[in-house]
């Protein structure tokens, strides 16, 4: 990404984190799409880690197992989305209130935990 491209970014990941969030997810969608690196894994590694109790990494073949053997009402798609993500992010917050804190400290760590139990 060129200079102003990561000024772009660095502005739509801030709203994704602390602002609008569906604004800042799909101008990070954008920016990245131009490069051919709107990838889920690269979108939501950060706010997987600056906010571990609402947002989620998104690994495709985990969340596609979740969706499968927990029968979601969800279809994944390959092209990152604020929508399926929102949906996901949603569903799995409200599975994670159901089951002991230990066993969820993090959203990731409570899918870690669904993909190994699955």
């Amino acid at each position: 990404l060129g200079t102003r491209e990561q000024e772009e970014f660095a502005e739509a990941l801030y709203n994704m984190l602390h602002g609008k969030q569906q604004q800042g997810f799909e101008a990070q969608v954008e920016l990245l799409r131009r490069k051919k690196l709107a990838k889920w894994t690269l979108l939501t590694v950060i706010p997987s880690y600056s906010k571990p109790k609402r947002d989620l990494l998104i690994k495709p073949s985990t969340v596609k197992l979740i969706i499968d053997k927990l029968e979601l009402d969800l279809e994944y798609k390959p092209q990152p989305t604020w929508n399926f993500y929102s949906k996901y992010r949603t569903q799995i917050n409200s599975m994670r209130k159901l089951v002991d804190p230990t066993l969820a400290p993090s959203n990731t760590a409570f899918c870690g935990f669904l993909m190994s139990e699955l």
